[in-house]
């Protein structure tokens, strides 16, 4: 009976109230610094930098100790060097670029004003060459200093030819250095370890990279008229 009455006695349990609910303490759980890392937004570039996405891959779902954790450091440091490096030899390689334009362009109004001597002077002689023919013979020497003239223009583009093709030739070798050392660093980074996508055909490229700069040598043979 006793235990009749006091089953009876109770009341059933209430719903919690919002105020209850929200005194109540939290169970959610804090993220680990591992997610922490993960849930980071993307990189001020726009994409992650491979040195980031690597650390980040490399602390998914494991506990890093401290010494394991000072290694990810070591290695991220020296991944962020080597971006660097790679971006300023990039930043080189469209300077040495930007400056082959400019020799180009500068040499193209020189030429074609040269042509356009040429052929003033071409028409010349021909004038005095018909003026000859016609029995007027005391115009010989001036015919002879038109001739002079004109082998002196014809050498003028050979010569200038010569002075941009030498800075050709030493522009085109600094940008294959620079190549060299691209290709000698990604090559370095595939045999560390480092690289996800190794290039298998580094020394194919450098025969192939050492054949064209051959090929691309500007020489320019002086005209002796």
């Amino acid at each position: 009976m006793s235990q009749k009455s006091s089953t009876a006695g109770q009341k059933p349990s209430r719903p919690k109230t919002i105020a209850a609910l929200r005194h109540q303490p939290s169970t959610t759980r804090k993220p680990t610094w591992q997610e922490s890392l993960q849930l980071q937004p993307a990189h001020k570039l726009g994409y992650i930098p491979e040195y980031l996405r690597k650390a980040r891959k490399l602390t998914e779902g494991d506990d890093v100790s401290e010494e394991k954790w000072c290694k990810l450091e070591e290695e991220n440091g020296r991944l962020k060097q080597t971006t660097d490096a790679q971006q300023q030899l990039s930043w080189s390689l469209q300077e040495r670029i930007a400056q082959l334009d400019a020799i180009v362009l500068e040499i193209k109004p020189e030429l074609a004003r040269l042509c356009g001597e040429i052929e003033k002077r071409e028409r010349k002689i021909e004038s005095l060459e018909r003026t000859l023919v016609d029995g007027n013979a005391t115009r010989l020497d001036s015919l002879l200093e038109e001739v002079q003239e004109l082998k002196r223009l014809v050498q003028q583009p050979a010569e200038v030819f010569q002075h941009y093709g030498r800075q050709l030739n030493g522009t085109i070798d600094i940008l294959v250095r620079s190549y060299y050392e691209l290709i000698t660093m990604i090559e370095t980074r595939r045999i560390n370890g480092q690289d996800e996508n190794p290039d298998r055909n580094i020394d194919r490229q450098k025969m192939r990279l050492d054949k064209r700069r051959k090929n691309t040598q500007i020489r320019v043979k002086k005209y002796e008229g």
